[in-house]
């Protein structure tokens, strides 16, 4: 005969079955066992610290406590290399807690950028730069800033919007020049407009020698719509020069840094517009190529760093001309 057991009893043996199974599942989540730290996805950072040149995060496992290492892109210490007792890569022994990473030397650590802090339009003479680094300045090119054209033209210093590989998009620190989005009123395109063309035949001309402009990379440009008011920009074009676009002001200029810039003396006097009181005093305003409320207007960024999405007249011609160029970095090998 056949013994059976109650129902309530067999569901209570397999409860008991499935909570062992969870247990032993746990146990191996959180064990630091040889080879293997493997862990659950609920994670504490606690300090950052470094590990053979890369950049290592300490965490602490909220399940058992016990630390250890991730880089901060990749998980790297899924599994330890163990010679003799410990870890050829970290030193870690067998069974212990991870230890804290030898931290990188620091000679061999990346110099920041040099950042000029001269007033625009003086005349200042060339300082070391680093040419590798990110979010820095560079001097590339030359352009009438001074006002004073007896003594030549100044360097032109340029801000670092986006690197890859030695490729870098730059848009010029200060307002260089005065000129309108167009010369002719009504409605008009980035493609079509007088300050493109201005951009690239005679500012190009100018401002980079025959031995720079090889440097200055031809590039596609997209012309998206005004966000704000759906207004067309045009379609593509490829530029040497061009002006920022307000999304790549969004992007590039919207997080630490300052959209707030101003003239230089020589483009005060080509009739750039400064701010004359309040905090903003000297500063000034600049086109973008993206159309404004209308296509006969387009978008500027006003004294204070704000993007004004209405625009001004297309004709206008006090405000100022932030060049941005993709430049090939080997020209300084």
């Amino acid at each position: 005969m056949r013994r059976t057991y109650p129902r309530a009893v067999c569901a209570l043996l397999l409860a008991l079955l499935m909570l062992l199974n969870v247990y032993a599942f746990a146990e191996a989540q959180c064990a630091h066992r040889e080879l293997d730290e493997i862990h659950d996805e609920s994670y504490t950072p606690v300090s950052e610290k470094e590990h053979e040149k890369y950049s290592w995060v300490d965490y602490v496992c909220k399940d058992c406590g016990k630390h250890f290492l991730r880089t901060q892109e990749v998980r790297v210490n899924e599994k330890h290399a163990f010679e003799n007792g410990a870890c050829a890569k970290c030193g870690l022994k067998q069974g212990e807690v991870p230890v804290t990473p030898t931290p990188v030397p620091e000679a061999e650590a990346t110099p920041a950028p040099t950042v000029r802090t001269e007033i625009p339009g003086e005349r200042y003479t060339s300082v070391e730069t680093d040419v590798t680094g990110f979010d820095g300045t560079f001097k590339f090119g030359a352009y009438e800033q001074d006002g004073n054209p007896d003594n030549g033209l100044e360097p032109i210093e340029w801000i670092i919007l986006w690197r890859r590989g030695s490729t870098v998009l730059a848009v010029s620190r200060y307002i260089l020049d005065a000129q309108p989005y167009n010369s002719d009123s009504g409605e008009i395109t980035w493609a079509k407009s007088s300050i493109r063309k201005w951009l690239n035949d005679e500012f190009l001309n100018t401002a980079f020698n025959e031995e720079e402009r090889p440097y200055v990379l031809n590039m596609k440009r997209d012309n998206p719509r005004n966000a704000s008011y759906n207004t067309r920009s045009g379609p593509e074009t490829y530029d040497q020069v061009f002006l920022l676009s307000a999304d790549e002001v969004e992007k590039y200029l919207g997080r630490g840094k300052t959209r707030i810039t101003a003239p230089t003396r020589y483009a005060l006097s080509r009739g750039a517009w400064e701010s004359p009181r309040g905090d903003y005093r000297g500063y000034g305003l600049w086109w973008l190529r993206t159309a404004g409320a209308s296509r006969s207007n387009a978008a500027t960024v006003g004294e204070n760093g704000h993007l004004h999405y209405s625009g001004a007249e297309a004709t206008q011609n006090n405000l100022g001309v932030r060049p941005v160029i993709y430049i090939n970095f080997h020209y300084f090998d």
